[in-house]
Parts: C-alpha cells; sequence; structure tokens
C-alpha cells in the first residue's frame, strides 16, 4: 500500500495485474522527468529512476522491519535505443542475486 502511495495517479492506473514487477516498473515510471513525454529519456535519467526505485523499495522494507528472505529486483528497461539492466540482491554477497539471461538472436522456448 505504501508503495502505490509513492507512486503517480497515472503510473498507477496503467498497472494491470497484481504482481510486484508490474508495481515496480510503474515505481520506475513515477520516477522519470516527464513520463507522459514523446521524446526518448536519457540513458541518465533511466538510470536515475530505476536507482531511486531500488531505493524506495529498500526503505519500505526497513519501515515495515523485514529483515527475513532477500529481495530481488532484476530489471531489463528500453526506451528502444538504450537500455537499462540490473541484477540486485539486498541480501548480497550472501545470497547472490538470481542470473539474467538474454538472447542476441530469436530463439523458440
Amino acid at each position: 500500500r505504501k508503495m502505490i502511495d509513492m507512486m503517480t495517479d497515472e503510473a498507477f492506473h496503467n498497472i494491470q495485474g497484481g504482481t510486484d514487477s508490474e508495481h515496480f516498473f510503474a515505481l520506475i515510471v513515477t520516477n522519470l522527468p516527464d513520463a507522459s513525454r514523446t521524446s526518448p529519456f536519457s540513458l541518465s535519467d533511466l538510470k536515475r529512476a530505476v536507482k531511486k526505485a531500488t531505493g524506495q523499495v529498500l526503505e519500505l522494507l526497513e519501515q515495515a522491519g523485514v529483515t527475513g528472505g532477500f529481495t530481488s529486483l532484476n530489471t531489463m528497461l528500453t526506451d528502444g535505443i538504450s537500455v537499462v539492466v540490473t541484477r540486485f540482491c539486498d541480501k548480497y554477497p550472501a545470497v547472490p542475486p538470481p542470473s539474467l539471461y538474454f538472447c542476441y538472436e530469436r530463439a523458440d522456448v
């Protein structure tokens, strides 16, 4: 609930389901300058938005007193020109973040 309160109305109303990924993405969008613009974002804007959203999640966990388990936030964010990729775990190095896999060409799965 507290995460939703951090989001802009526009970001919140674009959430279609209930996954943590959608909510994290909405938080990232909230942190972009003029998120509804039609021009591309700079790489520094994308990086800053992901970094801020990650910090906000960690702050929420701390406020809630969550100390058990671990939180991983693997993301790939692109505007079609630039890409920001994170592989994050709050308990690293004791708990390594899950792996990211990518492919340079189409693969049938």
